[in-house]
């Protein structure tokens, strides 16, 4: 599974533009199939960013092995290509993002051999990064092979570096001599761990169970209270027949930002049920109360909800919707501007990093040093900017 950084990397500029050339195709065989493919596949990312921004305990991820190199089922693109896509934009992660890539190489090379038998399982160790890193999740994936596929289980975890480091030790004495005494990220990250067949862990749940002994974040079953909750499926299903309706509208990014409110909301009252429930409280929400309040999902309610601050934290970038920015160049996009408010991508006139801005916002500091040069002249004082 790639790497996502805990910052708010979904950029729903890259749907629209996936949806454009995708509806410029409706008229060719298999169209229907690939529009089925692809809303699929949105709903998924989706899923997935939630699931990281709200630190749910496990999550998975299934890849199809194809002539030795593993897929996102539907997709044309090794999964390798999208992190190689994904690297480069800042400076301080590229070595873990060399490591990422040397990491998946290994897996992908290990699971991908036909001569490999199921149950073969690999722990893929990913740390936090260096302060200022945008990888600030603390997570390991668990990738098995099952019949033709691997499937991918990650789990949010609180171990240290040396606990990790003890506990692929034990699995493996020879990995005292790749892992130093205090190792980092990189080294981790790098030196993914083949699971000795003895041992019977090919089970992620058991072997999940021997590195934590208890789970930490949100339960997965709750995130899938959120996303089937009425309120969400309407968001979700707005916003991607939003993209097959009108790929170019700004109202997607609208819809994103509602999207991510309402999981807030929905979060917030399951917080308040059980915290009411634990002190002995009377409950204030009956069992059959599906809404925070009366949402009927109309386009005048899907903006006033996007008009709320966020209070959902940072989350995944999505295979293939995330900023690709190099440090090299500053990717341009047929987005820039269309919302009258200059270019999606640009460089800080301060540190010369390349930022970007969602739809209908500007930037009040550069996301790297913090200057206020990236900001117009004009504007700075101004505390509303959209």
């Amino acid at each position: 599974m790639i790497e996502r950084a805990d910052v708010s990397q979904y950029n729903t500029a890259f749907d629209s533009l996936r949806f454009r050339a995708l509806m410029a195709q409706r008229s060719l065989p298999g169209f229907e199939q690939r529009l089925e493919g692809e809303t699929a596949y949105i709903q998924r990312q989706l899923k997935t960013d939630l699931g990281e921004r709200l630190d749910v305990s496990e999550s998975t991820v299934i890849y199809e092995i194809r002539n030795g190199k593993l897929f996102e089922p539907g997709r044309n693109k090794p999964f390798i290509d999208v992190i190689k896509r994904g690297m480069g934009r800042r400076e301080i992660d590229l070595p873990r993002e060399r490591a990422d890539l040397q990491s998946f190489r290994t897996i992908e090379t290990v699971l991908g051999n036909d001569e490999i038998p199921d149950g073969t399982t690999i722990l893929e160790v990913s740390p936090r990064g260096l302060p200022g890193s945008n990888y600030e999740k603390n997570v390991f994936d668990i990738h098995t092979k099952i019949s033709g596929q691997v499937i991918t289980t990650r789990y949010l975890s609180n171990l240290t570096n040396e606990e990790y480091r003890r506990k692929i030790i034990s699995l493996n004495p020879g990995y005292s001599e790749l892992l130093p005494e205090r190792p980092t990220d990189v080294a981790l990250k790098s030196n993914p761990l083949i699971i000795p067949s003895h041992l019977d862990y090919s089970d992620p749940d058991k072997l999940a169970k021997y590195l934590l002994k208890e789970r930490v974040g949100m339960p997965a079953e709750e995130l899938d209270e959120i996303w089937s909750d009425s309120n969400t499926v309407m968001l979700y299903t707005s916003y991607v027949n939003t993209l097959v309706e009108n790929p170019e509208s700004l109202f997607l990014e609208v819809n994103y930002r509602a999207f991510l409110n309402m999981a807030h909301k929905l979060r917030e009252r399951k917080l308040s049920v059980q915290k009411i429930e634990i002190t002995g409280k009377v409950v204030l929400y009956s069992a059959d109360r599906q809404t925070p309040y009366n949402f009927s999902g109309s386009r005048m309610e899907i903006e006033y909800l996007a008009e709320e601050p966020l209070k959902i934290g940072g989350g995944a970038c999505g295979s293939g919707s995330c900023s690709t920015n190099s440090s090299e160049s500053v990717p341009s996009s047929t987005l820039d501007n269309i919302d009258g408010k200059g270019q999606i991508n640009f460089r800080c006139p301060s540190c010369g990093e390349i930022n970007s801005r969602t739809l209908f916002n500007l930037l009040t500091n550069c996301q790297h040093c913090g200057s206020k040069e990236v900001l117009p002249k004009f504007l700075r004082g101004y505390s509303k900017l959209s």
